[in-house]
């Protein structure tokens, strides 16, 4: 736990006086410092950020062009929406190129056009490791790729 007083040290101000926003430099919040770190190294070409968006929509729409979200197999019961894609885990894990993954990302990277990364866990923690990358996947070819590759479909 960090003490906001612990804060105010580091940004190099003095306790007891008081600043506005204006005075006040930038600063992240533990949170936010651990998510930097989840994105660094990108994943899928700079990571993926927090936050819902249309890019996330897309994705959850293409994948489930001829189904509800909810009915496809071999999805986990959590889907996390970014910026720019989507995060999702495998009820079982597959294999991929020979290596085990359980965690699938996709990020839309043009007009119908997908980047998905087959994902698992370093270990149980983040980072999570690279198995696969996949580049130019159209939004009619998503559904299939998903189903051939790990079962989601």
């Amino acid at each position: 736990m960090i003490k906001l007083t612990d804060i105010i040290k580091e940004m190099g101000l003095e306790l007891g006086k008081v600043y506005t926003d204006r005075d006040l430099p930038a600063f992240k919040t533990p949170e936010q410092i651990e998510e930097e770190k989840l994105t660094e190294g990108g994943i899928v070409s700079g990571g993926i950020k927090s936050g819902g968006s249309e890019a996330g929509y897309a994705v959850v729409k293409a994948m489930s062009a001829k189904t509800r979200l909810g009915n496809l197999s071999n999805m986990s019961n959590w889907l996390g929406q970014y910026k720019d894609g989507v995060e999702f885990g495998l009820k079982k894990k597959m294999k991929v190129g020979g290596k085990v993954v359980s965690i699938v990302q996709i990020k839309v990277t043009g007009k119908d056009k997908f980047t998905i990364a087959y994902l698992d866990w370093d270990d149980g923690k983040r980072p999570l490791l690279t198995r696969k990358i996949l580049k130019n996947v159209s939004a009619k070819n998503l559904p299939k790729e998903l189903k051939k590759s790990v079962k989601v479909g």
